[in-house]
């Protein structure tokens, strides 16, 4: 439990899994109490058990693989001793006097010690080679989650809501009885449902910054912040136009001051600069 002790230690430095998994729940929860039994109530209980085991994936991640580090010191030892070994062979050769004797052990030597080094790199670097590829698949997973958070809102429009005097329907237009309000809050809770799964893959790469991952990570990220730039602007055509507060003061012109205003040159220049 490491990972989570340093999170808890430090809370505005690192992003806390525990509270992210928090937020998914309490997502679930408002869109089923908005929207029972919709699909989206339906996705996003499946994106709050994705973040149960992301949580628990990113800690399984960020233990280390015992028994690859036991057979890579095993190596290492053995290596010590086959070099200190040939390293006797070769001083007895010089000492006797043996030119060839001494060559063909300097050779074993080199040859020897090439071939462990590389045993040992590769045990060493394949152990973040199981890691790369297992996180590799859980990113794969939150990359269709976004993409199935889009299909959700996909055929959500406000166009039937801003022109639904002169809205006609056709036999396959999809069915839309949401009022602007609850089509807002849609919009919103897609919104919130990317920015999780966002976190969720940053989650990943907060201890183990490995370059695939990274980048892996880098496009989900770029893709939920498009994903949520289409959605704002589709929310925005719903934002009514904002009304002058109540109580102040209103400015009234009169006509020929206003003809006046317009028809001074000056005027002119001065409202330009």
């Amino acid at each position: 439990m490491g990972f989570f002790r340093e999170s808890t230690r430090r809370p505005y430095r690192n992003l806390d899994p525990v509270r992210i998994l928090e937020t998914s729940r309490t997502l679930a929860i408002r869109i089923e109490e908005r929207f029972p039994g919709s699909g989206l109530a339906a996705l996003s209980r499946e994106l709050a058990e994705i973040a149960s085991n992301t949580v628990a994936q990113v800690e399984r991640a960020n233990r280390p693989a015992i028994g690859l580090r036991i057979a890579a010191w095993i190596l290492i030892g053995l290596g010590l001793a086959i070099v200190i070994e040939l390293g006797g062979h070769l001083q007895t050769n010089w000492e006797l006097g043996n030119p060839g004797d001494f060559i063909q052990s300097f050779q074993a030597a080199i040859e020897s010690s090439v071939f462990l080094g590389a045993a040992i790199i590769f045990l060493l670097s394949w152990e973040n080679r199981i890691k790369r590829r297992r996180i590799l698949q859980y990113l794969h997973e939150l990359r269709t989650i976004a993409h199935l958070v889009d299909m959700h809102q996909l055929p959500k429009t406000p166009d039937t809501i801003r022109f639904e005097a002169q809205a006609t329907f056709t036999a396959h237009s999809p069915v839309r009885v949401m009022t602007p309000f609850q089509l807002a809050r849609y919009f919103s809770y897609c919104s919130e449902m990317l920015s999780i799964i966002g976190k969720l893959a940053t989650l990943y790469i907060q201890n183990f910054p490995d370059p695939a991952v990274l980048q892996a990570v880098d496009q989900i990220e770029d893709l939920t912040t498009g994903l949520s730039s289409k959605i704002w602007q589709k929310s925005m055509s719903l934002t009514p136009p904002a009304a002058p507060a109540i109580g102040s003061p209103q400015i009234s012109i009169p006509a020929d001051e206003t003809s006046k205003s317009v028809a001074d040159p000056s005027n002119l220049h001065r409202d330009n600069s």
